[in-house]
């Protein structure tokens, strides 16, 4: 049985979730994302209600978003190292599923994002005001999930890191940190770039008033 191969050790488990389930599961994942963010880049039309009303007009707000993706990323990874794994190895079965499982959880919020946003799903544009789905709890739901993820799979890096020396698992951690930085810092410069227009966004803010955790910040 996959979900208890880490209380009985049947490797068969650990196999069949490591090479088949989890993927099937995360590829199923970003493909949604993918296709919807797709589709909102290529139609724009006003039976969608997807007209783009404004774009991003700071180079922090470019520069920051830009340096998340490819091939911009790559320039970032030269001061900024990943240390992440999309899937993450455990030497407990335990906890090996459950952290992949938290990433499948995670990556699905990140994805129910997309779906909410539907093909108004862009970046660097204002498309209107999303308040359904996950955006009914945080404003950001998306960034926190994914860089969540990213997080965990930054775990073994981290351990690793500090097996070494201090010094190389503290770069570790500021590595992960600055790379959740600048997706803070999408966060901020695209509030700000929303509320420029009068669209209702400043009444979203003061309804969902968290931006990353509930009750927090």
């Amino acid at each position: 049985n996959v979900w208890n191969y880490g209380i009985i050790g049947d490797m068969s488990g650990r196999i069949l979730f490591d090479q088949h389930l989890f993927w099937a599961l995360f590829q199923a994942i970003l493909f949604i994302d993918t296709l919807l963010f797709t589709l909102g880049y290529i139609i724009e039309t006003p039976a969608l209600k997807n007209r783009i009303v404004s774009v991003e007009a700071t180079f922090l707000g470019w520069f920051v978003c830009l340096a998340c993706y490819p091939p911009w990323n790559g320039a970032t990874s030269m001061f900024l190292d990943w240390n992440s794994n999309d899937f993450p190895h455990f030497d407990n079965d335990t906890i090996h599923l459950l952290m992949n499982c938290c990433i499948l959880l995670l990556m699905g919020i990140y994805s129910w994002a997309s779906v909410a946003l539907g093909f108004r799903a862009s970046n660097l544009t204002n498309r209107g005001i999303v308040t359904s789905g996950p955006y009914r709890f945080i404003r950001h739901p998306a960034y926190v999930a994914k860089n969540t993820a990213w997080w965990i799979g930054s775990l073994p890096f981290i351990y690793l890191g500090f097996s070494h020396s201090f010094k190389e698992g503290m770069w570790v951690l500021f590595c992960r940190c600055a790379w959740s930085f600048l997706y803070a810092m999408r966060a901020i410069t695209e509030e700000r770039h929303l509320r420029l227009a009068n669209n209702g966004y400043a009444e979203y803010a003061r309804k969902v008033r968290w931006r990353f955790i509930p009750g927090l910040i």
